[in-house]
Order: C-alpha cells, then sequence, then structure tokens
C-alpha cells in the first residue's frame, strides 16, 4: 500500500491542460466544495508561476488585513509526506503541515530547493534527493523544514548521538534516512481545527477492524469498499490511512516499524484501545498533542531513541 500511495502522489502532476497545479486531481472536486462559501475560492496556475502579490491576495484577503485560518493554503504544494517511505523504521504521524511566509519564499521563488521538493513527494532518488527526511536533513540548515524537525528536536538528536557514539552531523544523516513523516491532510494551513470536514470520517464498522490490533485483519482492510468517508472527505486522505493501516500499523504490530501518533489521533483511527496496547505504536494523549514534540523526555523521542539505537545496532553487525 506504501507503493500504492506513492503511484497515487506521482499523478499530483496531473495532465498538462489541468488548471489546479497546487492540487491532487482526485481532490479537486472534495477542495472546491469546501472552499465554495468561503470566498474567494482560486487556485492559481502553474507552479512558479504564483507572484508574491497573488500569493498575498490568496491569503490575507484583498485588504492583506486578517488572516483566514478556517482555509488550506491552495498557492502552496501539498506536503502529504517527508522522508523515505520504503526505507523508514519510525513513521510520526500529524494532522497537516502548516502554512508560512517562507514557505512560499522556498518552493516559488528557489527552483532548486522546489526540485528537492518534488523529487522527495515523487520518491525519486537522484540527483535533487537522496531518499532522506528533508527536515533532518543538514544539507536543509535554514529552511523551514529543518528548523521544525531538525532543530526543534536537537536534544532528541543529541541523545541519539550519546548512544550510538556519532558525531551530530552523522546522527542527523541517520534520523534523516529512518524517520518519515506523514500528514493526514496535505495541504497546509494556520491551523487544523477548521479543516476537520476534509478528514475522512472513520466508520463504526471499520473501527471496529481497527480494533481489533490484529495485523492480518488491518492488512485485508479493503478501504475502496468503504462506501461514505464523509462530505468533503480528500481521496487522498483515505489513500493515507490504507496505506497506514494495511501496511504500516500491522508492520508495528509485528514489531518491523515505530509508530508515533502526535496529532489527531482519532483521526488517524486510534481509539483508546491502542494506548499502551503496543509497544512499537505511540499514541499522544491530549496533553502531548497540542506541542507534538519529540523530544528525548517525550514517549515519542524515547520510542525514537530505542529503535534507531536497534538500527544502529543491526547495521553495525551487518558492517553497513
Amino acid at each position: 500500500m506504501i507503493e500504492r500511495l506513492i503511484t497515487f502522489w506521482q499523478e499530483f502532476m496531473g495532465p498538462a491542460a489541468h488548471p489546479y497545479q497546487f492540487v491532487h486531481p482526485a481532490d479537486q472536486g472534495a477542495l472546491a466544495a469546501f472552499c465554495a462559501n468561503r470566498a474567494p475560492f482560486e487556485i492559481p496556475g502553474p507552479i512558479g508561476e504564483v507572484s508574491w502579490a497573488q500569493y498575498l491576495a490568496n491569503w490575507y484577503g484583498d485588504e492583506h488585513a486578517n488572516r483566514r485560518g478556517d482555509l488550506v493554503e491552495l498557492s502552496l504544494l501539498p506536503h502529504p509526506y517527508s522522508g523515505s517511505l520504503t526505507n523508514a523504521s519510525v513513521f510520526v504521524l500529524s494532522m497537516n503541515g502548516g502554512a508560512s511566509d517562507s514557505w512560499y519564499r522556498e518552493l516559488h521563488l528557489d527552483e532548486l530547493r522546489r526540485a528537492r521538493y518534488l523529487a522527495e513527494l515523487f520518491q525519486q532518488n537522484g540527483p535533487n534527493w537522496n531518499q532522506r527526511h528533508s527536515g533532518f536533513d543538514i544539507n536543509n540548515c535554514g529552511t523551514s523544514a529543518f528548523s521544525y524537525w531538525g532543530e526543534r528536536n536537537y536534544d532528541l538528536a543529541s541523545a541519539i548521538a550519546n548512544a550510538i557514539g556519532q558525531n551530530i552531523g552523522q546522527t542527523y544523516d541517520f534520523m534523516a534516512r529512518e524517520i518519515a513523516t506523514l500528514e493526514l491532510v496535505a495541504y497546509p494551513s494556520r491551523n487544523s481545527r477548521e479543516i476537520t470536514s476534509l478528514i475522512p470520517r472513520i466508520p463504526p464498522r471499520l473501527q471496529r477492524l481497527l480494533d481489533t490490533r490484529d495485523a492480518n485483519t488491518l492488512r485485508n482492510i479493503d478501504f475502496g469498499a468503504i462506501p461514505d468517508w464523509g462530505e468533503h472527505a480528500l481521496t487522498s486522505g483515505v489513500r493515507m490511512l490504507a496505506a497506514l493501516w494495511n501496511e504500516l500499523v500491522p508492520s508495528a504490530l509485528e514489531g518491523i516499524k515505530t509508530i508515533i501518533v502526535t496529532r489527531g489521533v482519532r483521526r488517524w483511527g486510534f481509539s483508546n484501545c491502542w494506548i499502551d496496547a503496543c509497544p512499537n505504536v505511540i499514541v499522544y494523549p491530549r496533553q502531548l498533542a497540542q506541542a507534538a514534540r519529540l523530544g528525548s523526555n517525550t514517549p515519542g523521542g524515547q520510542a525514537i531513541l530505542h529503535r534507531l539505537y536497534q538500527r544502529h545496532i543491526a547495521q553495525h553487525n551487518q558492517g553497513g
């Protein structure tokens, strides 16, 4: 299912003629309906052709006065995940990325960074992307992604460095290879309170299957057969849930992966029965979800330290 998720986002650009270059074709209908009563609804055209004035008008409104926090920001590229989905051993789950003016500048005005971002989105290993999480890759120092993930979790990086006997640069490289982050809503916004209708709604029958905590049961759930996810539910969100529950959660139950659910716990499908039920599935309580930190003293940070220490020992024993 991870491969299907990657294939889905490789279709992001769509046919050359379609006008919505910042929205996956499968999400256009839901987003248009969601934004219909939140004028002005405008998806500017091709990547690299959104001027600073257009961005400001789209985000702040004609008077550039009040931030419209209830809108997804469609002048920015979607951000469903970071890191190597096929190689990562740790997956950190959140709701959606934050919109910022620096994100605009990096993706619209810096051609190299935009090329690197698109290569990571399409999971295309090559000169623009080396299968590393852009937020932990020290080569991206100075970007908004590294500021949020790398600098914000420096104490965790230091703890891992001490545990595995590497310097901080080597440790960030290790974290960039081993950690991936997933967003349930791929489109950024200033806050996540007003975009809940875009998130697929977990029906009771599906929730009962998720609560079995049985790897084989989870692998066999047909997410495509569920008839109603909600009026504005994004197809990209359904694809993300399918990848999570058909592949990643079973792997965590079998001890292969670690999953850390920092925000939107129930939206991702984790009910109370998952709390402390599996050592490789860390569900943040409400008091930790707001900051959603991965510091060395947090449950998520400790789980990452444990998994990466195991990975380091295994690779060392294999001569890697």
